[in-house]
Order: structure tokens, then C-alpha cells, then sequence
């Protein structure tokens, strides 16, 4: 008999700091209805925007993310940033974790990415809020969370790799 994953994980519990591994698509299907089934309320809603395995205890990079009516699902998902944006596109948010209830955490994301997933071909441009959503399940699936997130001070490194301090790059408004 398989095992029910319909609990989601909370901070601090290990398997949410264990960085993800690849899986088939064939192995993606089981785990992404036990993420809908994990992220679906008792009116059948969803009750957060995204739910990565490994918050349910599946150490595999798979996510879904629910937002707006729509579905996307992704396994084994890579993100770039866009080097051929002419400038850092970092915005800072307020953003709440079904890992980590009734906390809200200021979160600088990129505001644009480049999407690649086994389940889909090519590469899917993303910005906004989307973005902000996919990068948030892919920090779960690399064994990270928002509880990991250290805000840049404006005399630091810009951590887009410009080399340029924060005030004079992703920071300078």
C-alpha cells in the first residue's frame, strides 16, 4: 500500500532543507495528484498559490502551482535569468509558505525568468507574479524556503552577478 502525503511539511523539519532529486514523467504523474490532493481545501480550492513534493515529503523536483484558475505543473524545472534584459529586475515582496504558517517574510525575487521543464517543451518566459511563484517552488526543490531568505543590504555585492553594489544595480530605484 503507498503511503498518504496529503500532510504539508513545516519549518524546521529536514526533508524541506534536502535538495530535490530528478524523477520520470512517468513517477511525476503519482506525485503531482498527491500535491493537488495536499493543496486542495475542504471546498476543493486551492489553499496556497503553489507545493513542491518535498513539503509533502517526496524528495523529487515536481511542483504544481495553481493560480488564477490555471495549472501548471513541473518536473524536474530549471530557471534562468534573462541575460538580455538591460537591467536587474529584482522586487521585493511579502510572501507567505504553507511550510511555514502564519508568517509573512519580505522576499527580493527576480521579476522575469526563463522556464524549462521535462514535462514541456522548450523554454516558457515568465514574469510577475508567475515568476515570483515558480521561483518560490523551485527554492523549496534546491532545499531551500523563504525562512533562507537574507535581505541584500544597499552597499553589497548585487546578487544578479553584476558586480556592481546593490545601490547602483537591482537597487537603484
Amino acid at each position: 500500500m503507498e503511503p498518504s502525503y496529503s500532510e504539508i511539511l513545516t519549518y524546521p523539519d529536514p526533508r524541506l532543507s534536502t535538495k530535490c532529486s530528478n524523477t520520470s514523467i512517468r513517477e511525476a504523474k503519482s506525485i503531482i495528484s498527491a500535491l493537488e490532493g495536499a493543496l486542495s481545501g475542504e471546498n476543493g480550492q486551492p489553499i496556497g498559490l503553489g507545493l513542491s513534493a518535498n513539503q509533502i515529503g517526496i524528495l523529487k523536483r515536481v511542483c504544481i502551482i495553481r493560480y488564477k484558475g490555471a495549472k501548471m505543473n513541473l518536473v524536474n524545472p530549471v530557471i534562468r535569468i534573462p541575460t538580455e534584459l538591460t537591467s536587474c529586475k529584482i522586487e521585493t515582496e511579502i510572501e507567505g509558505c504553507l511550510s511555514l504558517p502564519s508568517k509573512e517574510i519580505a522576499v527580493p525575487r527576480y521579476n522575469q525568468i526563463i522556464l524549462r521543464a521535462d514535462n514541456f517543451g522548450g523554454e516558457i518566459h515568465l514574469s510577475g507574479l508567475w515568476a515570483r511563484i515558480v521561483l518560490h517552488e523551485i527554492q523549496h526543490l534546491d532545499g531551500g524556503g523563504i525562512w533562507n531568505t537574507v535581505i541584500t543590504g544597499r552597499n553589497d555585492p548585487c546578487p544578479c552577478g553584476s558586480n556592481k553594489k546593490y545601490k547602483k544595480c537591482c537597487g537603484a530605484k
